[in-house]
């Protein structure tokens, strides 16, 4: 018997967490989708739901801590009911990020780690890939992916999220299954013409070798770089 009070989602879904427990060959494998249950019942993982895990599992508190403190997925703390996270590594960035991130803080008015005035929304720009570098730039409306952005779909999904239709429409792509909803394969993220035209100027023209391309751009012996 755990010598504290356990929460009520223990009780509550205990059939669906002996279900998650059984689906691995070791009990501490189910930890992370037990971490996720919690935070998807309370919005955050507290310390009585550390505690509860650590139990279910015959693991320490300090271990499970650890886990849910390494993971930027976990929040510790109560966010707003709909928690933006914002990649903001490189794949994304090529793709335009940085124009979309500075958009999206402008449009809610608030800097990443924070929560706009009505508790409704927080944001936190990762420097974590969030696993959807062919579709950036990509962000996650509590766990669930909206993909490709731009600052029309910002505007469209901000005003859902502040209307109460929430983010059903806008999501692409369930966590963790690799998989398009409504995407069609053939569209394909567009490189920004910067990036396209650095490209076509380092690949050497028709017939002539690199180093021959190289040697074609290079200063004369004796001449002044």
């Amino acid at each position: 018997m755990p010598l504290f009070d356990q929460p009520a989602w223990v009780t509550e879904r205990r059939e669906e967490i002996e279900r998650i427990i059984g689906q691995y060959p070791d009990r501490r494998s189910a930890l992370m989708p037990l971490l996720h249950l919690a935070q998807e019942v309370r919005g955050y993982v507290a310390d009585e739901d550390i505690a509860a895990v650590a139990d279910l599992l015959g693991l320490t508190q300090a271990y499970i801590e650890s886990v849910c403190s390494f993971y930027s997925m976990y929040h510790r703390h109560p966010v707003g009911k709909y928690h933006i996270l914002f990649c903001n590594n490189c794949s994304c960035a090529l793709m335009g990020g940085e124009r979309i991130r500075e958009y999206l803080k402008q449009k809610l008015g608030i800097e990443s780690g924070q929560t706009t005035p009505d508790g409704l929304i927080s944001l936190e720009i990762t420097h974590e890939c969030l696993a959807a570098c062919d579709a950036g730039p990509v962000l996650q409306v509590n766990g669930e992916y909206v993909i490709r952005l731009t600052e029309e779909k910002i505007d469209a999904l901000i005003e859902d999220l502040r209307s109460g239709k929430g983010p059903e429409a806008h999501i692409e792509k369930r966590l963790l299954t690799g998989h398009f909803w409504d995407a069609d394969p053939n569209d394909l993220p567009k490189v920004p013409p910067e990036i396209a035209a650095a490209e076509a100027a380092a690949v050497p023209a028709e017939g002539t070798s690199a180093p021959a391309a190289e040697a074609a751009t290079a200063p004369a012996e004796g001449a002044r770089a």
